[in-house]
């Protein structure tokens, strides 16, 4: 299932290449390359989510330096956002590069283009980062005009 369409129909269709594909995938160096190949790809999204989550529990405790500290949480889900949409083709380029190393035939490099996906992640960690930007710059004037008044 991690392979690409059409390399997965090619490996499906002789039961040969399948076996030896199993075979390959089925060695524990080649499952905990996979494995961290997937970390790549699910990490920074995870720190996105549980930093937007700290940022909120920031918020909901109150008080003067709430938003200060929650802005801190969400400049990180920002960045972790922006590194998202890029590991992602990082992590399928490589596990696709790793596979083929079990498939009959010579291994090639695999480099995967979904410039939607990119764009909406990039798209996304951009609009959040400027957010936050604005935000901090909302408070530094606040700050600045309660220091004159």
């Amino acid at each position: 299932m991690l392979l690409e369409a059409d390399t997965r129909a090619a490996i499906q269709s002789s039961p040969q290449a399948e076996a030896m594909l199993n075979a390959f995938a089925g060695r524990p160096a080649v499952r905990a390359a996979i494995g961290a190949m997937t970390a790549i790809e699910t990490a920074p999204f995870a720190l996105m989510v549980m930093s937007v989550g700290l940022a909120l529990r920031r918020l909901a405790a109150g008080g003067r330096e709430a938003l200060p500290r929650a802005l801190r949480w969400l400049r990180l889900a920002s960045v972790a956002a922006l590194v998202w949409g890029p590991a992602g083709l990082i992590s399928q380029g490589a596990i696709n590069s790793l596979l083929s190393l079990g498939m009959a035939g010579d291994a090639y490099w695999v480099i995967p283009v979904d410039l939607v996906d990119l764009w909406m992640a990039l798209s996304l960690g951009t609009a959040a980062y400027a957010a936050v930007w604005a935000l901090e710059a909302g408070l530094k004037a606040q700050r600045d005009l309660d220091d004159f008044v």
